[in-house]
């Protein structure tokens, strides 16, 4: 934080986020307005992005002490991660959003991000303190072991500025570790004295405070101290024997009463010393403690009296103590008032800034980033676990301190994105931290289900223990309290140590909070009832027995592996050893254990059978390492300042975590972390030996070259998205409809893979819908998969289904003011699963930028003879051409590139020497550049004399056009009547509201709308037919946004007493904005028709529809949002029905799609997937039992597809 006290703002350092939000305080420092001014080190608020590219406006993960200059308004914005200073001119009449820095300290350039050493290079800048008078910059470089002065006059400082005084060094280009009056040991904070001239050092490696004199005309480099703080004398470094002992951390000085406060991160409080010239040095005690009761107690909670993870500025004039607390804690700064007078042990805070009461107020108990939480969101999901039983998803939610709990469908998957239930909060809600109870957790790090006794096993690591939940069905309900704990005796005490009935975790900042490893694990052998618990920090794993009958608070486990006894806590690399053990998981075919040993970097293999296992028992085999002494190589040394991970590959791990088993297929998966691996190794573990060091089989999440070469075994960028992983720790597999389950924690979310195959198993309710999506996958580097298009069919067990087949056009839309990439809809086409006939006629119109496109697929048995002749509107044959479709097979046809033209309006005539089924589109770009996709109108024989489009539109946008298509001998005529909604003669936009018609044989005919007028006006048409002939019908209605046409929809004619139509109004990757289906309900007749519409779940309503009118009705108005059923429409009269489902896209424009009414065809001749399309698969089960089978899809040769992905 910094503070300007000239015009009282607090600019924070949004950690996660990047950047620091200013906000004004008032003439007591206290918040004037809780909502942030403006932002500087951001290129917008409203995003979060990892890593950005270093430039003059961003920061990336600023860091927590910075430094404001009152006397000239600039800000000195510490760039961790960079390894720079960026300097901001932030005066309040000049600052504008989102400013560009001035100045960079610490590089060459504003693109520059190197480490190294020498007067104008740091290892890293933790930390700032500033001279005002002086014009000096004090930077802590702590893997130079150093503190290096700068002189930042305006008149004087440019970009890459050297120091000119360096502290803790010989010279500048020295970075010696040691102890003594001159030397530092990793500095991590400075504190200035203006009145005294002193500099105070957090001198952590060494364990003490260290005060030098700074005087400018007394400083020279490599001083002396004249004072510590925390030791008997300059050369000791004990580290402190008692918690009310000094501990340096964070600093932050108070230069009007002489007192130093330090904020201890992982003891989560602050200590104020006496710091006076007088007084100061040697062994002290605190004057007060704030955040915690007393000297002692160190547990984090989030509350008016309470801090957890701390860092602190303090003004002076306003004696105000401001805390800044990041995740996981309270995401908020806490004020307090520190007169002399108010100071005191265990005070309160006077006011928050981050999180306030819907009346404005200070809100101390809420501590969720953003204020935002609910049942979609999560932050750092560490461990996940499946209930394959009763289909529930189990996630630790670490930062939220949380397990949150998704109900999924039949098959496994997401039915809600929102979850049902929650552990260890009140609700969804809520993200409480505080005191430990049996309702309660902190930093939950591990999960396990035991699907026999339907309990729920959750690693409490903060808090040292093992909470059990009761989660059968209909036990399991939010905020509810544990059952059992293990590791401790009761669910209020906190211990750690070693024994039989104690764990050690050890979780803390770098260890299961903002680390490589996760330093425990859960595994249930259900057949045996025994839990396997890692015990990270006492380098073990536990065996608890877990009969329910006799488990209870405190149990003591019945064999320990990874040590020879229960007090042993060594650590080792050994077949008996271990470093820090992680996730877990059991092989119950062979009774085979693997542990994560994550500091070995490798996977290794125990008996675990309850016959062969023992205390202290050798491992059988290990994978990551060729043996079982062999450890990590070194790290690739940097050139100053850390290093970097050493080269991995598909036999060695960079950062071991999430483990699965699917027993049954004999494969483990295991998650490789951290930059630059992210990704899941997958490996062959069938076999009743195994092989030490054994490759991976496969890699998830990491790109892989063309086959035949080598493969990448690592993750090549961290960008989100369907190709990538980041920050990969828990995994579930389901191996019944092969599934993945892993856990992105750095982006927040469960990523779910699902396994190749060419039959995809359904299960569908009675009375309801299923669904399969592709993916069309694509990522922020605007990678996507390349176009594949097969074609499917439904194979039923017994019970039939229907299906609807939606095919998407989507782009991918990066929102610049969210920094965010997301699927944007930009149009839709719809058909109906087919029947197989053997002749059909489409209607073409060969318009500039159309394409139609022909999709056939033929039934097993023997392939099909395909004759197509293109005919203008007079009935001439313009061309004609012959295919073969193999049997069980597709053929995709273009049409434009067949015929040598295509006129504005033809016809198409297919006859086949054997039934097919066809799915035909046509492709119309529009004016910049969108593909609209629509179905192309077509039709068989026979069909009915009268024929009633239900639903047309004209004006505010809409325009209509009739087609007519006569694929008999003779001339079709008629008439066509048009009516409004209200069942008056209307033209609707056309010339007239009665229009004769006459079509030549094999010809067509269309009427086109002036699309004129303010106001949208419906209606419906009838055409009648004289004679025997009736050509076939349908509508085509067009919608644009100013110039600019967004959609197209293809209404046909239709008449009956029941209509159904499969509905779903769920959001998806592509579909993110409101969705509705309109039905538009017709009666054409002379009779009332008295109308009941139903979604299937048993919910309906009636209405009666008037001779001549039509009716309109939104099903989310009338049943919510997100219906996903069969949409009913039953009438005791003929009635003419059509649904149009709508969905807003990310630019606020609507895209239509008509619905095809429900039919007994099982075969969608096109089903693709790539290069912006997408298509979703409808099957809906309208009878009264369940109805199951398989989704076989196939390739155009008529090959099984598989490789084929549904999710």
């Amino acid at each position: 934080m910094a503070l300007d006290r000239a015009h009282r703002r607090l600019f924070i350092p949004a950690y996660g986020n990047g950047g620091y939000r200013a906000f004004q305080l008032d003439e007591s420092g206290l918040p004037a307005d809780r909502s942030a001014m403006y932002v500087i080190g951001r290129e917008s608020i409203y995003g979060r992005r990892s890593n950005p590219v270093p430039s003059e406006r961003e920061l990336n993960f600023p860091g927590a002490i910075t430094v404001f200059d009152t006397s000239t308004q600039r800000l000195f914005g510490i760039d961790r991660f960079n390894n720079r200073i960026l300097v901001f001119r932030a005066h309040p009449d000049e600052v504008e959003a989102y400013p560009a820095a001035q100045v960079v300290i610490g590089q060459k350039d504003l693109a520059s991000t190197e480490r190294g050493i020498g007067p104008n290079r740091t290892g890293m800048m933790a930390s700032g303190a500033l001279d005002e008078e002086g014009q000096r910059l004090f930077v802590a470089d702590p893997p130079n072991h150093r503190v290096l002065v700068f002189d930042i006059h305006p008149d004087r400082l440019d970009t890459d500025p050297a120091a000119t005084i360096v502290i803790g060094q010989e010279d500048f280009h020295s970075r010696e570790r040691g102890v003594g009056p001159d030397q530092l040991a990793g500095p991590s904070s400075v504190a200035y004295d203006p009145v005294f001239n002193r500099l105070f050092v957090s001198d952590m490696g060494n364990h003490r405070v260290v005060v030098f004199d700074v005087h400018p005309d007394r400083l020279t480099n490599h001083p002396s101290a004249i004072a510590v703080m925390g030791q008997r004398d300059a050369v000791s470094r004990e580290p402190r024997a008692a918690l009310d002992d000094l501990k340096p951390e964070t600093l932050a000085y108070d230069w009007v009463h002489h007192r130093l406060f330090i904020a201890e991160d992982l003891q989560h409080r602050v200590m104020v010393y006496d710091a006076h010239p007088d007084r100061v040095g040697g062994p002290t005690k605190a004057l007060a403690v704030i955040g915690q009761p007393d000297a002692f107690s160190t547990h984090p909670a989030v509350g008016q009296d309470r801090v957890a993870m701390p860092r602190i500025a303090v003004e002076p004039e306003t004696q105000k103590l401001y805390i800044s607390e990041g995740f996981p804690a309270g995401n908020r700064i806490s004020i307090f008032d520190i007169t002399p007078g108010k100071l005191h042990t265990g005070m309160f805070a006077s006011d928050v800034v981050g999180h306030e009461t819907t009346a404005g107020g200070p809100d101390f108990e809420a501590r969720m980033a953003q204020g935002h939480l609910n049942g979609k969101t999560l932050a750092a999901a560490r461990a996940v676990a499946l209930d394959p039983l009763d289909h529930r998803l189990f996630v630790a939610d670490e930062y939220n301190h949380r397990v949150v709990v998704w109900q999924l469908d039949g098959m496994n998957r997401v039915a809600d994105r929102a979850a049902q239930w929650v552990l260890g909060q009140p609700d969804l809600e809520s993200s409480y931290m505080g005191d430990p109870s049996a309702t309660n957790m902190t930093v939950p790090l591990a999960v396990a289900y035991d699907k026999h006794s339907k309990r729920l096993f959750v690693g409490d690591g903060y808090h040292n223990r093992v909470l059990v939940y009761d989660a059968r069905p209909g036990s399991l309900r939010s905020g509810m309290a544990a059952s059992v704990v293990l590791g401790q005796r009761d669910f209020e005490t906190v211990e750690h140590g070693a024994g039989r009935d104690r764990f050690s975790f050890g979780v803390r900042m770098g260890r299961g909070i903002a680390s490589r490893f996760i330093p425990m694990g859960l595994a249930v052998d259900e057949e045996t009832q025994r839990l396997f618990v890692s015990d990270g920090e006492n380098n073990r794993v536990l065996v608890f027995g877990i009969e329910e009958e006799g488990l209870a608070n405190g149990a003591s486990a019945i064999a320990v592996l990874g040590q020879p006894d229960f007090q042993s806590t060594e650590p080792g690399r050994s077949a008996t050893a271990l470093h820090e053990p992680g996730h877990l998981a059991y092989d119950p075919q062979h009774g085979r254990l693997y542990v994560v040993d994550a500091r070995n970097q490798r996977v290794v293999v125990f008996d675990a059978s309850k016959s062969g296992l023992s205390n202290g028992a050798p491992a059988l085999a290990v994978l990551g390492q060729p043996d079982f002494v062999s450890g990590p190589p070194p790290p690739v040394p940097r050139v100053m300042g850390g290093s970097a991970p050493a080269s991995f590959d598909d036999r060695s791990f960079l950062a071991p975590n999430g483990l699965a088993l699917d027993a049954e297929a004999g494969l483990l998966y295991l998650t490789d972390a951290v930059i630059p691996a992210d990704r899941v190794l997958v490996f062959d573990v069938g076999a009743k030996t195994l092989e030490n060091g054994a490759p991976a089989v496969a890699v998830l999440g990491a790109s892989q070259t063309e086959p035949g070469t080598q493969r990448f075994f690592g993750g090549r960028k961290s960008y989100p998205g369907q190709f990538t992983l980041r920050d990969a720790r828990g995994i579930a597999v389901d191996s019944e409809y092969g599934r993945l389950f892993v856990t992105g924690s750095f982006s927040s979310r469960v990523v779910i893979f699902n396994f190749p195959r060419a039959a995809w198993r359904f299960v569908v309710g009675p009375k309801s819908l299923g669904y399969f999506h592709t993916p069309d996958a694509i990522d922020l580097e605007a990678r996507e998969e390349a176009l594949v298009v097969r074609h499917a069919r439904i194979v039923s067990d017994g019970v039939d289904v229907s299906g609807t087949a939606l095919v998407s056009v989507s782009e991918m839309f990066v929102d610049e003011r969210t920094q965010r990439h997301s699927r944007m809809l930009v149009s839709e086409a719809a058909f109906a699963a087919s029947l197989p006939r053997s002749s059909m006629a489409f209607f073409i119109d060969g318009a500039t930028d159309r394409k139609h496109w022909l999709h056939v697929s033929s039934e097993p048995g023997a392939p099909a003879e395909l004759m197509f002749r293109l005919l203008d509107m007079s009935g001439d044959e313009l061309h004609r051409w012959q295919e073969t479709v193999p049997a069980d097979g597709q053929l995709g046809v273009v049409v434009e590139e067949r015929a040598r033209e295509v006129p504005e309006s033809a016809t198409l005539l297919l006859e086949a020497s054997r039934p097919v089924s066809v799915a035909a589109l046509r492709s119309t770009l529009n004016g910049r550049g969108d593909r609209i996709l629509a179905r192309i109108p077509s039709a068989s024989r026979p069909r009915s004399q009268r024929q009633v489009l239900p639903w047309v539109e004209n004006g505010a946008g809409s325009q209509w056009e009739l087609v007519l298509v006569n694929d008999g001998d003779g001339v079709m005529r008629g008439d066509i009547e048009l009516r409004d909604r209200f069942g008056e003669r209307s033209p609707l936009g056309m010339d007239s509201e009665l229009m004769p018609y006459a079509v030549p044989p094999h010809a067509s005919r269309r009427f086109r709308s002036d699309g004129a007028g303010p106001r949208a006006e419906s209606g419906y048409a009838v055409v009648h037919a004289e004679g025997d002939g009736a050509p076939m019908v349908a509508a085509l209605v067009r919608h644009r946004d100013g110039d600019t046409w967004t959609s197209e929809s293809v209404v046909s004619a239709s008449l009956g007493r029941a209509v159904r139509f499969a509905v779903n109004a769920e959001k998806t990757l592509i579909r993110h904005g409101d969705i509705d289906t309109i039905v538009h309900i017709t009666n054409a007749g002379l009779s009332a028709a008295h109308v009941r519409i139903g979604v299937g779940d048993g919910r309906s309503f009636e209405r009666t529809v008037m001779p001549g009118q039509q009716l309109s009705v939104s099903i989310g108005e009338r049943f919510g949002d997100g219906v996903r059923g069969i949409l009913e429409i039953e009438s005791d009269v003929v009635v003419s029905v059509t649904a149009r489902q709508t969905t807003v896209n990310l630019r606020g424009e609507t895209i239509g799609v008509v619905l095809p009414a429900l039919t007994n065809g099982t075969s969608f001749a096109y089903v693709v997937n790539g290069a912006g399309l997408a298509t979703e698969l409808r099957l809906a089960n309208t009878s009264a039992v369940e109805a199951t089978g398989v989704i076989e899809l196939r390739l155009p040769d008529g090959a099984l597809a598989r490789d084929a992905l549904l999710r």
